[in-house]
């Protein structure tokens, strides 16, 4: 909203755009912009339906007893029920379960739970869409123009 003359400043690295008393600083990339297609899978089974409030309610039940560095709770998906688990030593266990729309084989994955909250806060569909495949990224589908790739946690084997 300010009126006036914009500065723009470039480096090797940096541009700044500045006008009145806002600076604006951004990196420069000297390579192309990293390809993220290549993180969406293209291989994926099963199509699952979700509430997005029970989900988001469940998630953040369970992850209480998360903590640290080693944040993770379990997804289990099974035929018409996701659980959601975590074990903490210090404090104890916490499990949480939502129906859901899948009639597949049962499998489980591990997630940092900050990141699978994030998403759910910022989409406002009542049901969502987890996309993936046993030990592969979820991806979520919405009526929204977004998609959100999550990464599972590696586990021990």
């Amino acid at each position: 909203d300010t009126d006036g003359d914009a500065e723009i400043q470039i480096e090797k690295t940096q541009v700044s755009f500045t006008v009145g008393s806002v600076k604006l600083y951004s990196k420069l990339f000297d390579e192309g912009y990293p390809n993220y297609r290549q993180v969406i899978p293209k291989d994926i089974k099963d199509d699952i339906v979700i509430d997005r409030i029970q989900l988001l309610d469940a998630i953040d039940r369970v992850s209480v007893l998360t903590g640290g560095d080693s944040a993770a709770v379990l997804l289990t998906f099974s035929k018409g029920q996701l659980k959601i688990s975590t074990e903490n030593s210090d404090i104890g266990n916490a499990c949480d379960a939502v129906p859901i729309k899948y009639d597949g084989n049962e499998f489980a994955t591990k997630f940092n739970p900050a990141y699978l909250i994030a998403p759910l806060n910022v989409i406002e569909d009542d049901t969502i869409r987890y996309c993936t495949s046993e030990g592969q990224p979820i991806v979520i589908r919405c009526s929204e123009k977004m998609l959100a790739v999550l990464m599972p946690l590696r586990t021990e084997s």
